[in-house]
């Protein structure tokens, strides 16, 4: 695994990939996401391809910072009638939606 950038100042010393599977099981949806910030698990690849990271996560909540830039824009220099920074901040609610439900609702499986 080498070192990624995910947007100018935030580097992912890990690399890109997703939660091993059997860590799901073992750890809270809470649990997950702070061990990606943490920095025990690579950066998610969406993490690279839309320039944000995680950087706090609580009970129901999640916290994103990231840099929109030239990579979401159509030949033509727009994105869906708007500009990069409107297009990319389009992106972001379902991805923050998704983890602050994470966050809530995934709990330990018990083992059998």
């Amino acid at each position: 695994m080498s070192e990624v950038e995910l947007y100018p100042g935030r580097v992912s010393p890990l690399g890109l990939r997703t939660i091993p599977h059997c860590d799901i099981s073992r750890y809270t949806g809470l649990e997950l996401l702070q061990r990606i910030i943490d920095n025990k698990y690579p950066a998610p690849p969406i993490s690279f391809q839309l320039s944000f990271d995680l950087t706090e996560v609580s009970e129901g909540r999640a916290v994103f910072r990231g840099l929109p830039n030239e990579r979401y824009l159509n030949p033509l220099g727009g994105c869906m009638a708007a500009g990069p920074r409107r297009c990319w901040i389009r992106l972001l609610p379902a991805r923050c939606k998704r983890c602050s439900t994470r966050a809530r609702s995934i709990r330990r499986r018990s083992s059998r």
